[in-house]
Formats: C-alpha cells, structure tokens, sequence
C-alpha cells in the first residue's frame, strides 16, 4: 500500500482521502435510511407492530422506531433477524424505493 500525504488511511482500513470521510459518512447515513424505510414498509406490510418485531429481532422498541426513521443503522445481525421476521431477503432490504427520484 502507499501512504500518502492528507490520506487517513485508518478509516475502513482502506486508503481513502479525508475530504472523502464526509461523503462516505453521508452514503452510510442514505443505505441507514433506506434499510430502515423498507423495514418499517414491510413491517406494515405484514400487519405487524414495531413492539412484535422488536421483540424478534431482540432491540428496544425505541431503537426500533430510530432505525425505521433513519435515525439510526441497524446492525447486521438487526437487518438479518428483520428479514427472518418479515419474510424478504437481506438484499430487498438495501433497495432503493420504486418512487425513488434521483436528483438532476
């Protein structure tokens, strides 16, 4: 690996330049959000309530609420356990809405 000057070459153990660190911050916060909007779509769904699948998934119905609103990142062992629950794969989780518009 070369090491280069202006480079925190700790984050995510990869080379990746510190103006970067923001946008990288901001597209984990956007796949938060969308993981957590599909949870709680498929939630209701499948009629089921935010205490029901806390309890399967084994987190606090306020930790629950955050991660559906994008306030907060589900774990990955949140996200398998979420899928388990609600009967849909790990990776429908991460799609991007159909009435999603990507800005001009």
């Amino acid at each position: 690996m070369t090491w280069l000057r202006g480079v925190n070459h700790r984050l995510f153990g990869e080379v990746l330049p510190r103006r970067h660190a923001a946008l990288a911050t901001a597209a984990s916060d956007c796949v938060a959000g969308i993981v957590g909007s599909n949870i709680g779509r498929v939630r209701k769904e499948r009629e089921i309530t935010r205490r029901q699948l806390a309890d399967q998934i084994r987190c606090d119905l306020d930790d629950l609420g955050a991660i559906e609103e994008g306030h907060k990142e589900a774990s990955a062992i949140q996200i398998y356990r979420a899928a388990s629950t609600l009967g849909v794969t790990i990776a429908s989780l991460f799609e991007l809405p159909e009435d999603f518009e990507a800005l001009p």
